[in-house]
């Protein structure tokens, strides 16, 4: 898993800056064609004014997901409720793709298959409750969810 950058790289966005993580060159190009990454990619930051310029959150959303992010790190509430509903709306209205979801969906159900306890003092029912929450977190995003066809 990667947290993507929201710096802003002028040799990939020279025409338009923009965060690394709202970027398809950068996600897409650089880390998944060039570098040959095939995990999970975390946008992060998207509530930053700074970091998503003119477009509000839930647009920003939908760029990071089309640029290839797979998950988007947000504040519970609103924001939250608002990246949510974008994302739905951008999937109704035809602003993102379904094979796009599917990618990111078949990445999380990948990563999810590798969680293993970490060796040390974390005890395992405080890993497995983790495992809970995120699968209760993921399975809010599944197929029937989004209504993907």
């Amino acid at each position: 898993m990667v947290q993507v950058s929201s710096a802003a790289y002028k040799a990939y966005d020279f025409d338009i800056p923009r965060a690394a993580s709202l970027s398809p060159a950068v996600v897409e190009g650089l880390l998944r064609i060039r570098l040959g990454y095939r995990g999970l990619a975390l946008a992060y930051d998207l509530e930053d004014q700074n970091v998503r310029g003119t477009l509000d959150l839930g647009q920003a959303a939908i760029q990071a997901i089309n640029a290839g992010c797979d998950l988007i790190i947000v504040d519970q509430g609103t924001s939250f409720d608002t990246v949510s509903q974008a994302l739905q709306a951008g999937l109704d209205a035809g602003k993102l793709a379904p094979k796009r979801l599917e990618e990111s969906l078949e990445r999380i159900r990948i990563g999810q298959k590798g969680l293993t306890p970490p060796k040390g003092k974390i005890a395992k029912s405080a890993l497995d409750e983790l495992a809970r929450r995120f699968e209760r977190f993921s399975s809010e995003f599944s197929r029937e969810e989004l209504k993907i066809a």
